[in-house]
């Protein structure tokens, strides 16, 4: 049986079975109808009580609302129905720590299955979790990132980077903005005692990150690209604009508990502050959309006779030559992330980006002089380095990250249209 919740009524979806109602409650959610999927989902569980994942998808809905009370209870709820679900399993351990409820999150533990490695491992990160929000509190957050704001002034605007960047391409000096994500914050590490303290909650936060950039086929590539991200986090003395999470973002994560939010965004707050230089001005990680949006920036764009792009798509090239017929375009080709591959498109290309892709894009960055031209730079946590090597060849380099996909249409991030 399929249902329209457009076209059908209550009488009409109390007569439908449980799994109709939960596939309509999920995909009405998925749509942002979020009004309509609660009463959906509230018949599934009115029909079917006993069974744990209509709770569970309403509480992925009251947590998409911001209404953690409502989130907690049918997580709970749903937990007490079914202890094998890794993912239930996640959210709830997760909101148990933001609201730092240190007997539940044990008495929850005590529950689950042992015997199964991934929950295992969960419960450990959890219980870091809750120690870091502790020592992290969110009214410490809220100091750190007002210590930052006073030390480095005020964030800056994409007006004003713009000016900056227009100085240095008038003056053939080198320049770059780069964006310290919660990826980042994940990955470039801290002191050894920090590191010990954190090691199951850092570890499994940085793995999951490496799937989604590199694949899981690499693996054994980790141990490497750790000591790259040491190198990583000393040339970052050499920026100019550091773009860092909204106290809003850290905030969000925080009400939700999420494991590699927490940490990732109020530590790229954190390693930025420690490894840029007081002359380091600070703007939000967000930066690159606002710049995708600016008519200051494709401004001045037009002003330079070349323009460098590093990035997995091709065709980003042809678009920005429809938009500034008179530029010389170099482009520098890199593999693409394999967990957007299939967003990007076949044109998108492939390969090993690091190291091999990310050694053969370095060479030939380190093949010339750039001064005097700006650089679009996407190339996920390899594109820090990439922007810090273009400036110190004279070149201007923007790390504009996803706004290549948004400017090519292609859905990489939930809020993209």
């Amino acid at each position: 049986m399929e249902l329209d919740i457009n076209s059908s009524s209550i009488a009409e979806m109390s007569a439908a079975s449980a799994i109709d109602l939960l596939r309509l409650g999920v995909a009405t959610r998925n749509q942002g109808n979020l009004l309509e999927a609660e009463t959906v989902l509230l018949l599934a569980h009115r029909k079917h009580p006993s069974h744990w994942q209509p709770l569970y998808e309403l509480g992925v809905l009251y947590s998409a609302r911001d209404e953690m009370e409502k989130a907690f209870m049918c997580y709970m709820q749903s937990f007490e129905l079914n202890r094998d679900s890794i993912g239930l399993l996640e959210r709830l351990l997760g909101v148990i720590c933001s609201k730092g409820l240190e007997d539940q999150l044990y008495e929850v533990i005590s529950k689950i299955d042992n015997c199964n490695y991934k929950f295992t491992w969960l419960a450990d990160c959890s219980v870091q979790l809750l120690k870091f929000i502790r020592e992290f509190s969110i009214e410490r957050v809220e100091k750190i990132y007002a210590d930052m704001l006073e030390q480095r002034g005020p964030l800056q605007s994409a007006s004003q980077i713009v000016k900056e960047m227009q100085d240095a391409l008038d003056n053939k000096t080198g320049y770059a903005i780069v964006r310290i994500g919660d990826g980042e914050g994940s990955w470039l590490q801290h002191d050894l005692l920090e590191e010990t303290r954190y090691g199951a909650l850092y570890k499994r936060n940085r793995e999951e990150f490496w799937y989604d950039w590199f694949g899981k086929g690499q693996r054994e590539k980790i141990p490497e690209f750790y000591k790259f991200t040491r190198s990583l986090s000393n040339e970052l003395k050499h920026i100019d604009v550091v773009g860092v999470s909204p106290l809003s973002w850290i905030k969000h994560e925080y009400k939700h508990g999420n494991l590699r939010g927490c940490p990732g965004t109020l530590n790229a707050v954190r390693i930025s502050m420690m490894n840029t230089p007081s002359s380091t001005k600070v703007c939000t990680s967000m930066i690159n959309y606002d710049l995708g949006n600016s008519q200051e920036f494709i401004d001045f764009l037009a002003g330079a006779e070349e323009i460098g792009i590093i990035s997995c798509q091709p065709d980003l090239k042809d678009y920005l030559q429809t938009i500034l017929p008179d530029t010389t375009f170099s482009f520098i080709g890199i593999p693409s992330e394999p967990s957007r591959r299939h967003l990007l498109g076949e044109q998108a290309i492939v390969g090993e980006h690091f190291p091999t892709g990310f050694n053969e894009a370095l060479s030939k960055i380190r093949s010339r002089d750039w001064s005097g031209v700006p650089f679009l730079v996407a190339g996920g946590v390899l594109a820090k380095l990439y922007a810090i090597e273009i400036k110190k060849r004279g070149g201007i380099a923007v790390d504009i990250g996803s706004q290549a996909d948004k400017w090519m249409k292609r859905k990489t991030r939930p809020n993209f249209k």
